[in-house]
């Protein structure tokens, strides 16, 4: 059975979402992060989630290449677009716009006003329900004022 490791508050629901969504079963095993021992070291080295074993063994991590993949599982639930369009671009784009924004934030850029990882959690963020994620920073303006023209935060 397709097994999905999880975490509460570490950007496992998009996963659990599209499964749920595609009518797949599956098993959710809820491990615990940064802590030795845990299980999820056994089967992601980088002991992150969300982490995908297929009934063969084989692993996906990471959303932005686990979400495609569920998604065309069952293309007939258009979950996601087909291969080679303009729109599954978009999608994915989507998906790595938070990945792109963390990484930008996480280096000092010339005339970019952030905060160093060990202030991740701002009262800004905290107010925007950022609260949770792993890789969370103040939003510079740079950032945050097109995040919130293209999502009406």
């Amino acid at each position: 059975m397709t097994t999905l490791y999880v975490s509460p508050g570490a950007c496992s629901l998009g996963a659990i979402v599209a499964l749920k969504a595609l009518d797949i079963p599956h098993e959710l095993v809820r491990v615990a992060l940064r802590q030795p021992g845990s299980p999820i070291y056994d089967i992601n080295p980088l002991g992150r989630v969300p982490t995908l074993q297929l009934d063969g063994g084989e692993i996906i991590t990471e959303n932005a290449a686990i979400l495609p993949f569920l998604g065309d599982l069952k293309p007939e639930a258009q979950l996601f677009a087909p291969a080679g369009s303009v729109l599954r671009a978009r999608i994915q784009e989507w998906i790595a716009l938070p990945i792109q924004t963390c990484t930008l934030l996480s280096a000092p850029l010339p005339g970019l006003n952030y905060l160093p990882i060990s202030q991740k959690r701002s009262n800004k963020c905290a107010r925007k329900a950022w609260s949770g994620c792993t890789c969370c920073w103040a939003m510079s303006s740079v950032v945050w004022e097109p995040w919130k023209l293209a999502t009406g935060w």
